[in-house]
């Protein structure tokens, strides 16, 4: 199945037509949102060695908290 590029945000909309744009286009490609898992941000890289994120101080400042980095399967 090809994928459909995104069109750019129009100018003036709210977070819920940004929202609807996103769901509408993921489901051009094949992406269910109720059945499908959906995380936006991005993915720092991990340092096992180090136990902390590459470039990355914010996020090591969540392990600094008391969070604990899951390892992805």
């Amino acid at each position: 199945m090809p994928v459909r590029p995104a069109r750019f945000p129009h100018r003036g909309a709210t977070a819920a037509d940004a929202f609807e744009r996103l769901a509408s286009q993921l489901a051009a490609n094949g992406v269910t949102l109720n059945a499908d898992s959906l995380t936006l941000g991005v993915a720092p890289a991990f340092d096992p060695a180090r136990e902390r994120f590459v470039d990355s101080p914010g996020a090591d400042a969540l392990l600094a908290r008391g969070f604990e980095v899951r390892e992805i399967t």
